[in-house]
């Protein structure tokens, strides 16, 4: 008896999770998991516990995503309003760790000069060997990456328009 209860609940368990979850996103309207935001079919995800530049990135993948990129001022404005009022600075997707001065996009996109770039002045300027990248005061800086920030992850909507 307690078996086929048990048999019951689990299968229940199991057909709610399939029509709330395809691919581990909530398959709401906005296409995000509860806790994340929609902006032009991507999902942001601002993580509250302060990270190292690395743990913020595997807390990323974990969720099945990445520290967030950029790919254009829109989306730099998004983020920029997305975060601005927590006034803190904030890990993104970028580092320089490979090779100094090349940048490269945690999805392995690199830096091209002739797209999108949001440097706060002078630029990366790799003081006390920052080789990652953060949001703070309307731009992006390079900071040391065991410092310990929150950080934003982006993944793709689970929308299909």
């Amino acid at each position: 008896m307690h078996f086929c209860i048990l048999l019951n609940l689990m299968m229940l368990l199991t057909l709610t999770n399939g029509i709330l979850l395809q691919n581990g996103k909530d398959s709401r309207s906005n296409g995000c998991p509860d806790g994340w935001t929609e902006y032009l079919l991507h999902c942001y995800y601002y993580g509250l516990s302060e990270k190292s530049w690395k743990e913020a990135k595997i807390t990323c993948e974990q969720f099945g995503g990445h520290l967030v990129t950029i790919e254009d001022k829109a989306e730099d404005n998004f983020i920029e309003s997305f975060i601005q009022d927590r006034n803190t600075y904030t890990w993104m997707g970028a580092s320089d760790m490979a090779e100094e001065g090349k940048w490269l996009w945690v999805t392995d996109i690199p830096f091209n000069t002739s797209l999108y770039l949001n440097w706060r002045r002078p630029g990366p300027n790799n003081k006390n060997n920052e080789d990652c990248m953060d949001w703070s005061f309307s731009g992006w800086n390079d900071n040391t990456c065991s410092r310990k920030l929150n950080f934003v992850c982006e993944n793709e909507s689970n929308r299909e328009d």
